[in-house]
């Protein structure tokens, strides 16, 4: 389903098809495919959203909509030779504008200034903070209130 385009990028839901471009994705950014079974079970259960240049996926997005009963922005994640071009802010405001709870989290590690950058670009705000997932590296929790017109 093709929802957002602008300067040559368009962001739709991912689908099965879309599973190996976006499993390359994240590799390259991670190194492997730890998140191979997570992945296809958010583009299996409608959660994934996929960024494309043409026919080339620069990036993706995953949400999981139990956080609390509201919507969990859980990855953003761009291909590195994409990144800095609004990709993740194209994936993000589209997440946002499809969000069918009245508040929006997400979180990133405090070691990820990009990220966390981004996010508050896109209006989020902090919200909290989690220890000890990763060691020396808190998670930071950010959030959002989604207003969709009436």
């Amino acid at each position: 389903m093709l929802h957002r385009e602008a300067a040559g990028m368009r962001i739709e839901q991912a689908t099965i098809t879309d599973f190996e471009a976006i499993l390359g994705v994240d590799q390259l950014v991670t190194g492997d495919d730890r998140r191979s079974n997570y992945l296809h079970k958010a583009i299996s259960a409608g959660y994934c959203w996929t960024a494309l240049t043409g026919e080339t996926t620069t990036g993706f997005a995953v949400v999981e909509p139990w956080f609390f009963d509201q919507w969990f922005l859980s990855l953003v994640v761009v291909r590195p030779e994409h990144r800095r071009k609004g990709v993740a802010k194209a994936l993000i405001l589209h997440v946002e504008s499809i969000c069918s709870t009245p508040k929006l989290f997400s979180s990133t590690n405090t070691s990820n200034a990009a990220m966390r950058r981004v996010l508050e670009t896109c209006g989020f705000v902090r919200s909290g903070r989690i220890e000890n997932l990763d060691p020396g590296d808190p998670e930071i929790i950010y959030f959002k209130l989604v207003q969709h017109p009436d």
